[in-house]
């Protein structure tokens, strides 16, 4: 190889890597945090509650039974659980 591909080479290598940062960027604005959920559920409560059913009848109910702790470390789901019990009440 000689000096001038290698120069290419590190350029073309170089606007791919801001290419990726870029893109990057891009899809972490996208990103739905999990605070933003909760608050589409609280306005949307009826549908909290469908998902909750969901939830329990069709996902969780063995890791609930096996590894109660796991769900306890679930910090938005336990808010969910509790903005789902207030709705209820």
């Amino acid at each position: 190889m000689n000096k001038e591909n290698i120069i290419l080479i590190k350029n073309y290598i170089e606007k791919l890597i801001t290419c990726f940062e870029r893109v990057k960027e891009i899809e972490i604005k996208k990103k739905i945090q999990e605070k933003e959920i909760l608050n589409h559920f609280k306005q949307n409560k009826e549908m909290a509650l469908k998902f909750k059913k969901i939830l329990d009848e069709e996902h969780l109910p063995y890791i609930k039974e096996q590894r109660p702790d796991i769900v306890k470390s679930w910090k938005y789901y336990q808010e969910f659980e509790r903005m789902c019990e207030e709705t209820i009440l």
